[in-house]
């Protein structure tokens, strides 16, 4: 979704990073592949920042035991609610991070799709980089 003209939520690029990995398994045109071979390639960046730097919150807010943090039941563990409650606002921060984006918006065909298999989800997710149908 887009913010600006040219701006998009870090959250947005991070949560269709693994549809742009269905996308690119797709059997398409080689322009079309093309182009969704370098959108990848161009959120990766992105991803991986926001990979780090969630990791970096949670070293700084969270329970650490030996260097490592402290997973109770799948779920990071916190000193206080406090200490959970500034996590959560950094994270939703960061998550809300506007990124200057101006990468066009690659359109696919029912016809170049075809038959192949993609999800309603990866078809939302995708929807503010890929849009689907149509000839």
């Amino acid at each position: 979704m887009k913010i600006g003209d040219n701006q998009m939520t870090l959250i947005n690029i991070f949560n269709a990073f693994s549809s742009l990995q269905i996308a690119y398994k797709l059997a398409l045109p080689y322009s079309k592949s093309r182009k969704i071979m370098k959108l990848l390639h161009k959120v990766k960046p992105d991803c991986q920042f926001y990979i780090d730097k969630e990791r970096e919150l949670a070293e700084q807010y969270a329970i650490t035991e030996n260097g490592k943090l402290k997973i109770e039941d799948g779920k990071i563990s916190f000193a206080s609610d406090g200490e959970m409650q500034a996590y959560l606002r950094k994270i939703e921060e960061l998550r809300n991070m506007e990124i200057e984006w101006d990468f066009p918006i690659i359109h696919i065909t029912d016809a170049e799709i075809g038959n192949q298999p993609i999800s309603g989800e990866d078809i939302e997710t995708l929807a503010p980089f890929i849009t689907f149908g149509g000839d």
